[in-house]
């Protein structure tokens, strides 16, 4: 009930225009320096997206294509990532890995990349053809960076970055919804039969939980699982729907969010049915 309720208010706030909400395939991730490209794939410089807050830098919070939940495999993200993957360089101090991180977002972006008739998406592709990672201590803001930093790309003379070309998020989408078909079952919360999410989007900024997250909607243990089924197909919830729901939790948990409140280790989130200026009342009171 609550996760219908939770579909219903992402519903509410996709169509209000001074709501900032992503639609799936896209997500909200931390964003520390951009990569200006030339339409050669040149490296002109490297931008400082972070701004200073409370005498810290902070990144910049941007959406960008859906990343992916990994648990040290390596598994390359689309146009955003760290270091490891764009630059094939970090601080950890494996250079063999790296290097094996940066060819599989190379070969990643060429298999979605190739297709596309777009200025930004060739720069990109050049760019990873081109790229020595030997070459990233000669870069500004290198030793920043080498710290888990996440890199966008940007074309020279543009405001936009690559990844919100109209093209290169076209074809985003395209792979997105054909990398898991899934098993097909009716959807507990829209009663459609589609797509079953096999692992939900993390929630964040829940007291106690891990900074990456954690899942409301999770079977590991034996003990937990029906019949073999294995992860969210016991209790099956459509990917449209785990990615509403989470969205929309995830945006009521947002950092300054007036839709919250922390009693001691207890996070308490709330919303109304329908728009309402007195709907943040209770979390600006405290």
């Amino acid at each position: 009930m609550i996760l219908q309720k939770l579909c219903g208010y992402y519903d509410r706030i996709l169509n209000c225009p001074d709501m900032d909400i992503p639609t799936r395939g896209f997500a909200f991730q931390k964003v520390h320096f951009a990569l200006r490209l030339d339409a050669s794939g040149s490296l002109l410089d490297v931008m400082d997206l972070r701004s200073e807050r409370a005498e810290v830098m902070r990144p910049t919070i941007m959406m960008v294509p859906e990343p992916l939940q990994r648990t040290g495999n390596i598994k390359p993200n689309f146009m955003c990532d760290n270091t490891g993957y764009v630059l094939g360089a970090d601080g950890v101090g494996k250079p063999m890995r790296t290097l094996e991180m940066f060819n599989s977002f190379k070969k990643f972006h060429h298999e979605i990349g190739d297709r596309i008739v777009d200025p930004g998406m060739k720069a990109v592709l050049r760019f990873l053809n081109s790229w020595n990672p030997v070459d990233v201590p000669l870069l500004q803001y290198w030793n920043e960076m080498k710290q888990g930093a996440n890199l966008v790309f940007q074309l020279d003379g543009e405001l936009q970055y690559i990844h919100d070309r109209p093209a290169v998020k076209a074809a985003w989408l395209s792979h997105y919804h054909q990398r898991h078909p899934g098993t097909k079952s009716m959807c507990l919360i829209s009663g459609r039969t589609e797509s079953i999410a096999r692992l939900h989007p993390k929630i964040k900024g829940v007291s106690g939980t891990q900074p990456s997250g954690g899942s409301i909607v999770c079977f590991q243990p034996e003990s937990f699982r029906f019949f073999t089924k294995k992860q969210g197909i016991n209790a099956p919830i459509g990917e449209q729907s785990a990615f509403e729901y989470s969205t929309a939790l995830n945006h009521l948990l947002r950092p300054n969010s007036r839709q919250k409140i922390r009693i001691n280790d207890t996070t308490i989130v709330f919303w109304a049915e329908r728009d309402t200026p007195v709907e943040g009342l209770h979390g600006s009171c405290l």
